[in-house]
């Protein structure tokens, strides 16, 4: 027994005191009673005091706790993999009869392989890893957590130590200050007998055509062999050779000289006999040869139109590919100079691939124009995209634009297919957040309700405004899959009843079914055809190009509206947000018009403001507050904006370049120099070779040299040894 408060213990000599007097002092009652009486007031002060005092039982600990960890992680060889589990086999077998051990192994994330347990075998780790990281802090305090109070602990770490992520000094004095050892069992402390490996590989950033230049190759062995270096060029094989590696570093120059622009990747691969590892037998390394501009035009077709052959006219090359040409990695765009989205509809992007055309704009500088038409901007579906999120208008144009009333009521398919995953989620959520990219596009004037369709047909947000939005979208995301499939009948009924009792001046029906799955057609198409002519519409979105088709697109004509088939449940926000744009008659603006010059952008240069030929329609859009606005509608609505999105220049052209809105336009004169000079706006500016970073690898971390060079050093540049370079590393 001992007590983590003694000094209060020194009261029991006051209270027994007082206890002495309270016994002198007390008559009148039974001497049997007053026994009690006094008993019980010494037990109860006695137990307030060692309350106080803090009384604790100790026992000494009986045998010791001891919790392995073991690295898993890519930079520990195999070999010293095993030798840790063996380590840990013979030291469990050794455990005494008190002692037990338990096991954590780690990568980038740690996992209990083995709870602590008494003597017995270890037969290695049996948790599968993710190798491509090391936290052994966190691997630490799993252990400690592990660990049973009433024996000596203990941690034995085995890591070559080389952590990519975590603090492993915090979680060692933590542990240390709880009382539990640590040792340390390195592994790799041996030199590897036979590796081999590329540690670098350079070129310039930037070459003329036909201007040589070398790519360096840094291989590395720990023994002296020969190899093959295969060196290509794009995935064309430009070298093999042999080379007669040294023990340490090798350096291998290739001589190139580039006659076409574009951008080109190097990589060597390594061969070795003795090498024990060949995942690190690749480098590469990246050059860009510039020459004319070069620029990608996306659009529905592959048919040059008056777009693209004004820019071909203009001394500017011009690849030209329809939906199934968007690039989908960021280095196939590394050969353009601006992207032209020329009226494509959103639904042939995918996410990615919009994600990949924005970033390549803000982080490598590469021009991005849109061209308007009926399948760009707001009726193209790019509300609410990384692509929109580029451009110098807001496509959010119903929350500060008077336009009618609007009633749109979403009935969707909620039968069991719909709980089908794509793309990690289940497609009923993706019809979800469909309606929700439509309840932000509205305004608060307008009403919106989603049900779901299968055994029934119950709404999740009944018809209501939308004043309190966030409101709204809570009730949406709460639609659920059921049963069945959708039954086509009862579901325009019920849409009819409902939006018959709206006030609204536009009242709009969208349907969503799986085209493989639709019950019921009943009267399907005669109500929708009666509900037209009531003034409400009805547009039908397929999931699935299924047998229910050619009912869903007749639906859709006698409905008045627009059918889509969505061959993924991810196209659905953009095809929604499309329909209903174009639907509540926000997304359009017709009429004809001689656009207004306000001056002050760049691609107008040298034009007067009675140059410009008439346009019949352009794309509803607001500029954006750090916009440049060159051209503007009567209703002051912006036709060309542009503005800066991180390293590029990205445009907005509001009607399109085709005979459908600017007839008079592609016969105008001045078409092909206006559009030259857009695409000269917006091309990517060369760099300036001013600074100049190497990546180096050193003791299993990544060192960036970052050379800062004045005008005279640049010119110097090829006389290393006679320049002074200013450098600053950065680990």
């Amino acid at each position: 027994m001992r007590f983590s408060e003694p000094l209060y213990l020194l009261l029991l000599i006051p209270i027994a005191g007082g206890l002495w007097l309270s016994w002198r002092h007390i008559f009148g009652m039974a001497r049997p009673r007053k026994r009690l009486a006094f008993v019980v007031r010494s037990v109860l002060c006695a137990c307030l005091v060692l309350a106080m005092s803090g009384p604790q039982i100790h026992r000494i600990n009986s045998g010791t706790a001891t919790m392995f960890i073991i690295d898993g992680s890519d930079s520990v060889s195999e070999s010293d993999h095993k030798e840790a589990e063996q380590y840990i086999s013979r030291a469990m077998l050794a455990l005494g009869p008190e002692d037990v051990a338990g096991v954590v192994s780690f990568g980038a994330q740690p996992v209990l392989d083995s709870v602590p347990a008494g003597r017995r075998p270890f037969t290695g780790v049996q948790s599968k890893l993710d190798r491509s990281a090391s936290d052994l802090a966190a691997a630490i305090r799993l252990a400690s957590a592990t660990l049973p109070t009433n024996k000596g602990r203990r941690i034995v770490v085995l890591s070559d130590g080389n952590e990519t992520r975590g603090d492993v000094r915090q979680s060692a004095e933590a542990s240390l200050n709880e009382g539990i050892e640590l040792d340390i069992v390195p592994l790799g402390s041996k030199p590897r007998q036979a590796e081999a490996s590329v540690i670098e590989m350079r070129a310039p950033n930037e070459s003329r055509a036909g201007q040589p230049f070398g790519v360096r190759v840094v291989l590395e062995s720990t023994v002296q062999q020969e190899a093959t270096i295969i060196v290509d060029r794009n995935g064309t094989v430009v070298s093999r050779q042999r080379v007669q590696l040294d023990e340490g570093k090798t350096s291998y120059v290739l001589d190139q000289k580039l006659d076409g622009p574009g951008y080109y990747r190097f990589r060597a691969t390594l061969q070795a006999q003795r090498d024990s590892d060949s995942r690190n037998n690749v480098g590469s390394t990246f050059t860009a040869v510039r020459g004319k501009p070069k620029v990608l035009v996306l659009q529905s077709d592959r048919v040059p139109g008056p777009l693209v052959l004004a820019l071909r006219s203009q001394d500017i090359t011009v690849d030209v590919f329809g939906p199934e040409g968007v690039p989908v990695r960021p280095e196939e765009l590394q050969n353009y100079e601006a992207v032209f989205l020329n009226d494509i509809n959103a639904q042939f992007v995918t996410p990615n691939q919009m994600k990949i055309l924005a970033a390549a704009a803000r982080d490598t500088g590469i021009g991005l124009v849109m061209v308007g038409g009926e399948n760009s901007y707001l009726p193209g579906g790019w509300y609410g995209t990384p692509v929109a999120d580029a451009l110098p208008v807001d496509l959010n144009i119903r929350q500060r634009k008077s336009y009618p009333s609007t009633s749109v009521l979403v009935i969707a398919d909620a039968s069991g297919s719909m709980g089908m995953i794509e793309d990690g989620l289940q497609k009923i959520q993706l019809a979800a957040k469909a309606a929700e990219e439509t309840v932000k596009l509205m305004s608060p004037i307008d009403r919106v309700g989603v049900a779901g369709s299968s055994d029934g047909i119950e709404f999740v947000a009944p018809l209501q405004d939308l004043k309190d939005k966030d409101s709204v979208i809570s009730q949406i995301r709460k639609l659920r899959t059921g049963g069945g499939g959708i039954y086509s009948s009862p579901s325009i009924h019920f849409a009819d009843s409902k939006l018959r009792a709206e006030n609204s001046k536009v009242r709009h029906l969208v349907l969503l079914a799986d085209g493989a799955d639709v019950d019921d057609y009943g009267d399907s198409i005669n109500v929708v055809s009666r509900m037209k002519a009531d003034k409400i519409t009805t547009s039908v979105v397929a999931i699935g190009d299924g047998k229910d088709v050619p009912f869903l697109r007749a639906l859709a004509a006698a409905g008045g509206g627009n059918f889509y088939l969505a061959n993924k449940a991810s196209k659905l926000p953009a095809i929604f947000t499309q329909d209903v744009a174009i639907m509540s008659r926000s997304a359009i603006e017709e009429l004809v018009f001689v656009p207004e010059m306000k001056g002050g952008e760049e691609a107008l240069r040298g034009f007067s403001p009675s140059d410009f030929p008439a346009l019949s329609a352009y794309c509803l859009a607001d500029s954006r507050p750090l916009a440049r606005v060159g051209l503007v509608s009567p209703k002051k609505d912006p036709v060309l904006a542009s503005w800066q999105y991180g390293l590029a220049t990205t445009v907005a052209f509001m009607s399109d370049a085709q005979p459908r809105w600017a007839s008079r336009w592609v016969g105008w004169g001045g078409f092909p120099v206006f559009w030259a000079q857009v695409a000269r706006t917006v091309t990517r500016k060369a760099t300036n070779n001013d600074y100049r970073l190497v990546v180096e690898p050193s003791g299993g971390q990544a060192v960036l040299k970052l050379t800062a060079m004045d005008r005279f050093l640049l010119a110097k540049s090829a006389e290393p040894k006679s320049s002074k370079r200013v450098s600053a590393t950065i680990s």
